[in-house]
């Protein structure tokens, strides 16, 4: 598959989803993978929606570059709150919940109510092809996900847990 083409994608669809907000996107004009495409989608897909629920304003950035020979880093930061530092290791476990114990009035953060396991599901994905998937906070603001993944991920070791 072509990566540049499936992060592009993905960014297309979140934009489609979220009109009013700018999502930027820097990728290679081609970047030729062995992926299984669907399941990268879904991470990309999470990490955008991510990005669009849980910072309300400013630009989302969707980057891809090489890194070394054989590995591809997609990198998509937000500008908004950034994710606390005592969470950030917590945030990929199972059922952790960004917004949980915190008192929400806003009806239209409800469906806010799935972070953990998406982002718990897309670790595991990240895994499964031999890659990872981070969080840190960008140093001038706003959370960054880092996705590195190997760019033939066929001998990867699989989902073992």
């Amino acid at each position: 598959g072509d990566a540049a083409a499936l992060v592009r994608a993905a960014v297309l669809e979140a934009r489609g989803m979220a009109t009013q907000r700018t999502i930027d996107v820097s990728v290679p004009e081609e970047e030729s993978v062995v992926w299984d495409t669907v399941r990268i989608e879904q991470i990309l897909a999470n990490l955008l929606s991510n990005a669009v629920r849980y910072a309300p304003t400013g630009p989302i950035e969707v980057t891809m570059q090489r890194e070394g020979e054989d590995t591809l880093r997609i990198s998509v930061r937000d500008h908004g709150p950034g994710v606390p530092t005592r969470i950030q290791r917590r945030l990929f476990t199972r059922y952790y919940r960004f917004d949980d114990g915190e008192d929400d009035q806003d009806p239209q953060q409800e469906q806010g109510h799935g972070l953990g396991i998406g982002l718990y599901i897309s670790a595991r994905l990240a895994r499964a092809h031999g890659g990872t998937l981070s969080v840190s906070n960008a140093s001038d603001g706003g959370a960054l996900f880092v996705l590195t993944l190997p760019r033939d991920a066929t001998n990867a070791s699989g989902d073992r847990g």
